[in-house]
């Protein structure tokens, strides 16, 4: 233990009910004469045999402190540099290194006495038990001797708070388990001085200056492969991303670049050099993503390790989407090929690297509705008769109101269109063809998943009926150009199709859809529309042309000319569903 305003470890012992007499204290303190803690333990048994003396004769001069020398209390030099983030885990490293030549100096401990010997054990369990698990609630400081003596050592100071102040400690905390690892190992006649924690890696060849060469301490440990420049993993995700960001991409993508490297680092150990990632660590990534769950980041924010959160899984738990699996893999490989381009790796160890279960079929990832299902989405108040549109779309009421939640099902259910493109609609993209025929065009300048998805979508004669053109014309004639505004855009990337993806799948909710609901959502109505073109036995390219998934590499296409959807008309004319809609057609003649 530490006493106020010393850097030096102190053994206290309570008096033992034998040999509390009149005059004796209830307990003892002595000082271990080091600031060192692996130096401590190994002091800890003549220590307790110096108590039981003291509790056997009087105590002198009232005092319950049993110096062991009066060496005087050090302060680190104001005028030492301030210790820097980098230089923490070399300290570390190197503390690591003094504590276990200082065992292989020690003479080798006899304990012939059982008792001893697992009191020793016991000393170092506990020890162990403290700088492994949660900071200690008894308000003493374990690393502080330590990290004294190392600053001390390195000339060094820190400002107390500081990002490598608290590097330095929480690195030695590590260091200090490393080293009483070995012990206990060593204790149990292991001398291969495993290392288990990566930080400490690549830190057990040392040289040695007096003896003219390097010594080799603990188990084997492979030398850096001929031409690779060692960088840990934290430094080289760095220069990898500043690269990637500074290609022209969207914020939502960067961010999710950010987030994946995060994860990747955090699993590998930032100062785990890259060339020791080789293909079992990267299978091992592979494996320990494979039983996350969905909301593990969450998790991870609560203060809980990949470790954890894998271990407290149940068979049961869902696990990662594939596709997000994916793409943590392709990650993982993007980066080591980045690594291997700059030499920091050998090779990229994770070409290839797939999730190991079969890819779902993606026309399956997304049902469509059954009719049934429509015609109860249909006949919902929002259609009928609500309250309003926000809190009130699904209650009963006198209002008819015409906005996205209205529309959207609709223009996705008849148009095909996806929910993005659906909400960035403006009266602009509402044109007539030279034939005639209202249709809706998609044009460049929205944001849209790929180019293919620039494409002309004739009106559906029952979108029609029901009023949207008419709808649109009048927000036209009174100079609007966002037909939704009233949909809010994500804070970050200015996007309103994840806001009202979400609303509507909070409304799914209230339907009885039992296995399907899961592969039930606003995406749906897309999937059925696809099925209705399907059921008309429309020609699969314009089957494709429609949903916006090929261009056909037409040179002399034009996008809002009408061309397309004079061509295309038939085709959407043709998609029919087994809904009645009948009551939406009074709600044609309405003026809003």
């Amino acid at each position: 233990m530490k006493r106020k305003g010393s850097a030096n470890w102190y053994f206290r012992k309570r008096c033992p009910k034998h040999l509390k007499t009149a005059g004796v204290r209830d307990q003892v303190w002595i000082s271990l004469e080091t600031a060192c803690y692996e130096t401590a333990l190994t002091r800890v048994d003549g220590a307790r045999e110096e108590a039981l003396r003291c509790f056997a004769t009087k105590q002198r001069e009232g005092s319950a402190i049993y110096p062991r020398s009066r060496l005087p209390i050090r302060v680190l030099d104001d005028n030492w540099p301030v210790l820097a983030p980098e230089q923490a885990a070399p300290l570390a490293r190197a503390f690591l290194i003094a504590s276990i030549r200082e065992m292989d100096a020690e003479p080798t401990a006899i304990r012939t006495n059982r008792d001893d010997d697992l009191a020793w054990r016991a000393e170092l369990e506990t020890m162990l038990a403290r700088v492994t698990g949660p900071e200690p609630d008894d308000c003493i400081d374990d690393v502080a001797g330590v990290r004294f003596a190392a600053l001390r050592k390195a000339k060094l100071r820190t400002e107390p708070g500081s990002e490598a102040c608290n590097l330095l400690h929480n690195y030695l905390r590590r260091a200090m388990a490393q080293s009483l690892k070995i012990r206990l190992a060593r204790q149990n006649g292991d001398y291969s001085d495993k290392i288990t924690d990566r930080l400490f890696a690549n830190c057990l060849i040392v040289g040695d200056a007096e003896q003219g060469g390097a010594s080799r301490l603990g188990c084997s440990v492979e030398a850096v492969p001929l031409g690779i420049v060692e960088r840990p993993l934290g430094d080289v995700v760095e220069r990898y991303l500043a690269e990637v960001l500074s290609k022209p991409t969207t914020d939502k993508t960067k961010d999710r670049y950010r987030a994946e490297l995060k994860h990747i680092v955090s699993f590998f150990g930032r100062e785990r050099p890259v060339w020791q990632i080789r293909a079992e660590e990267c299978d091992k990534f592979r494996a320990a993503f494979s039983l996350l769950p969905p909301n593990f980041e969450d998790k991870i924010k609560g203060g809980k390790s990949i470790e954890a959160i894998i271990a407290e899984r149940a068979d049961e738990d869902r696990v990662l989407a594939w596709a997000t699996l994916e793409k943590y893999l392709s990650q993982l490989t993007r980066l080591l090929r980045w690594a291997h381009k700059h030499d920091y790796v050998a090779k990229s160890y994770a070409e290839n690297l797939k999730p190991l279960a079969a890819k779902p079929d993606g026309s399956m990832a997304k049902l469509p509705f059954e009719d049934e299902e429509l015609q109860r989405i249909f006949l919902r108040p929002i259609y009928t008769g609500c309250r309003d549109d926000r809190r009130g779309f699904a209650k009963p009421g006198p209002n008819i109101v015409r906005r996205a939640r209205y529309w959207a099902p609709l223009i996705g259910l008849f148009a095909g269109l996806r929910c993005g493109e659906i909400l960035q609609l403006t009266t602009a993209h509402f044109r007539v063809s030279p034939e005639g025929h209202d249709f809706i065009v998609l044009t460049p300048d929205m944001k849209l998943k790929t180019e293919n998805a620039e494409r002309e979508v004739p009106v559906h004669p029952v979108l029609k009926a029901i009023g949207l053109v008419d709808w649109v014309n009048r927000r036209r004639e009174r100079g609007e150009l966002a037909l939704f505004p009233e949909v809010p855009s994500h804070s970050a990337y200015g996007d309103q199709s994840s806001r009202f993806s979400k609303w509507y799948e909070s409304d799914l909710r209230h339907f009885e859809l039992g296995e399907r609901r899961a592969k039930l959502t606003f995406h749906s109505f897309r999937h059925t529309f696809k099925r209705g073109l399907d059921r008309a036995d429309i020609r699969e390219d314009k089957k494709e042309e429609l949903c916006g998934w090929a261009r056909g590499k037409r040179t002399g296409r034009r996008y809002g000319t009408g061309l397309e959807a004079d061509v295309l008309k038939a085709c959407v004319d043709a998609v029919t569903f087994g809904v009645d809609l009948t009551h939406l057609f009074d709600h044609a003649a309405m003026d809003d």
